[in-house]
């Protein structure tokens, strides 16, 4: 990016750790991502055994949170994959679950 040939609007990060130690590297990914007007997406690996906290979140993920403007979570129950908001919903929004459709991933309702 120091050399303007390459301008990511988006950048997804699979596998980083959401523990206390990597705080500080979120920190100077959401600089970066401010500095360069890109998002930034994350995929976060939660256990169906740990009860989310009280407004949803996965529990691992409390710490961090405060970092993230918005969370959404994939939902499968059996062939179907719901697209569930966990935090930044819009107002507008008329649905809080959209259904996924997993041959195309176009949200179907």
């Amino acid at each position: 990016m120091q050399q303007n040939i390459f301008k990511p609007y988006v950048i997804i990060l699979d596998g980083l750790k959401f523990d206390e130690s990597g705080r500080g590297l979120l920190l100077e990914l959401k600089e970066l991502a401010k500095k360069y007007s890109m998002r930034i997406w994350f995929t976060i690996h939660t256990h169906r055994h740990e009860p989310p906290t009280e407004d949803g979140l996965p529990l691992s993920f409390r710490h961090v949170e405060d970092l993230f403007d918005v969370l959404v979570q994939l939902v499968a129950e059996g062939p179907e994959v719901y697209i569930k908001v966990l935090k930044g919903r819009s107002s507008e929004a008329k649905q809080d679950v959209l259904l996924l459709d997993p041959a195309t991933m176009l949200i179907k309702a």
